[in-house]
């Protein structure tokens, strides 16, 4: 990334482009706002100063400058993968002076990939012409970039195309790229597969857009059918019988307690988070000291909003009391509130801070929580929000058009995420989150379990992580009781973490009269349900 900073301003100097005075007073803003808020061991780590962090922010606005300028007259509309930058070590001209070739390299799953490429205009390609394929996505992913490059480098059939939608978004219409996206499908121009990062997939799904892929699966011999997945997923992933999108990883969104302060089970009520919390020191936080009442119920509402929607009928239930509670809920935090970097282990067992909200991304997430909280930590979830509180979250997903002609090519594309020996070598390198294929999944929960040891057979530390002090703690491999417990939360778990912009927005739009004391509970709620039918509605 440095390197091509670094390449496109030697190439703005080239082309004489500078920066003017005020470009660069806004960035001498935004240089001064970041280094302000860095702590003094920010500061230690990095080793800048606030002219390096400025020099950073000037480079950085400059290539973007670059690049604008130098495709200002260019349709953007070209594939990623086959717009990319590549290192070159070595170029050679044949004898007559007619064919250029060079030695390239790029990162593959975490290996180099080198190869000889001749050079040559798009329309003096050699070879038969392919099929394309469109992948929508809203920025792309850098491992799905990847293996777009080398699915185009080996099929001689197809290739694939790839349509980056958030290239339309500006500062004042930041959903351009979905409502140019929906405009495409609704003329018939659907693309053949989608990228389901901030793509509605439920909406789309109830509107017939989306191919059913259990069939895929379960017709796939070579990847083992349903029984080579990890079954609580992508139980949670189905709806009403069908298979929307798949994934190479998760994580799982859940809330921590100790065991006196929660109970023994996960799971709990409204009620029975109140009676808890008012047993609480007096100034206790409820959750993490970051958390604000938005984000507390952003949080909420990403895990539970599909109980208050039916997509497939058009219909939701926003004007409850259940709704109710998770707006009273997130009036027990703060309006605003700044990361002091405090220990959150340390609050807890100190009676600062009542629970833990986490994301967990691997198995050292595991080990941590519960050495730190005791083994009487409980995956209790959030209250209120149905089933055990968790959430499933699903990284770099992939869904297939329901319009799509090619299909079986399109699955060949899709179907290597769930490989086995793909996520074993993507996950940890590029792919956050646990393995989605169980084979692969159950290989990295054993290594997690299995003790290191030193040469007198004394278990040593993994690895370590911060909790935020500054202060690393060690991590060990799982206990038996850790791995009981976790294995239980992954079985319990039957919600997806989903995200809808349109209805976060009418939520926000309305609550704020309550907060403000401007209208009552019942009000502002009767009016979410007013808005958000109407968009529902018109989603199904």
């Amino acid at each position: 990334f440095l390197s091509e900073i670094r390449s496109m301003n030697l190439l703005a100097d080239e082309e004489g482009l500078t920066l003017n005075s005020q470009e660069r007073e806004q960035l001498k803003q935004l240089a001064d706002d970041y280094y302000a808020s860095l702590t003094d061991a920010d500061k230690a780590y990095i080793k800048a100063s606030r002219d390096d962090v400025y020099t950073m922010y000037e480079a950085y606005h400059r290539a973007n400058k670059l690049v604008d300028e130098l495709t200002k007259d260019v349709s953007l509309e070209i594939s990623d993968s086959e717009a990319r930058v590549i290192q070159v070590q070595e170029i050679a001209v044949s004898e007559d002076g007619g064919r250029i070739f060079c030695l390239n390299a790029s990162l593959m799953n975490g290996y180099r990939d080198c190869g000889v490429a001749e050079i040559y205009a798009s329309e003096e390609a050699p070879g038969q012409e392919r099929t394309v394929l469109t992948l929508a996505c809203f920025d792309l992913d850098r491992t799905i970039s990847e293996r777009v490059l080398r699915f185009n480098r080996t099929n001689t059939e197809y290739r694939i195309n790839v349509k980056d939608y958030s290239a339309y978004n500006t500062e004042s219409a930041r959903d351009a790229g979905y409502t140019r996206l929906n405009a495409e499908i609704v003329s018939g121009k659907a693309p053949d597969l989608f990228c389901t990062k901030d793509l509605p997939v439920q909406t789309y799904a109830a509107r017939g857009l989306l191919e059913d892929l259990w069939p895929y699966i379960e017709g796939d011999d070579e990847l083992g059918g349903r029984e080579a997945l990890v079954q609580p997923l992508f139980q949670a992933l189905t709806v009403k019988g069908k298979l929307y999108q798949i994934a190479p990883s998760f994580l799982i969104y859940t809330v921590i307690g100790p065991k006196e302060t929660v109970g023994n089970t996960m799971g709990w009520t409204f009620e029975e988070f109140f009676a808890a919390y008012e047993k609480m020191p007096e100034g206790c936080d409820v959750m993490n000291s970051y958390m604000t009442r938005d984000s507390a119920l952003t949080a909420s509402l990403c895990l539970c909003v599909n109980q208050f929607i039916d997509w497939e009928k058009g219909a939701c239930s926003f004007d409850t009391e259940e709704f109710r509670n998770l707006i009273r809920f997130s009036e027990l935090f703060p309006e605003t509130a700044e990361y002091n970097g405090a220990d959150a282990y340390q609050r807890i067992v100190g009676g600062e801070q009542m629970l833990l909200y986490a994301a967990l991304f691997d198995f050292s997430d595991i080990t941590m929580h519960t050495d730190f909280l005791g083994d009487e930590a409980v995956y209790v979830g959030l209250p209120g929000t149905g089933g055990n509180g968790s959430a499933f979250e699903v990284q770099q997903g992939l869904a297939m058009s329901s319009s799509c002609q090619y299909k079986d090519a399109v699955w060949e594309f899709m179907r290597e995420i769930l490989d086995e020996d793909y996520q074993l070598d993507s996950v940890g390198l590029y792919v956050s989150g646990f393995p989605s294929n169980k084979a692969a999944f159950d290989k990295l929960l054993e290594e997690a379990s299995t003790p290191e040891l030193d040469a007198n057979e004394k278990e040593i530390p993994r690895g370590g992580r911060s909790a935020g002090s500054g202060a690393v703690h060690p991590i060990y491999a799982m206990t038996e009781d850790q791995r009981s417990a976790f294995l239980a939360l992954l079985e319990s778990t039957t919600a997806m973490r989903y995200w809808d912009e349109a209805v976060m927005e009418i939520v926000f739009d309305e609550v704020g009269a309550y907060y403000n004391g401007d209208k009552t509970l019942e009000q502002v709620t009767a009016n979410i349900q007013k808005r958000a039918k109407v968009y529902v509605s018109e989603q199904s």
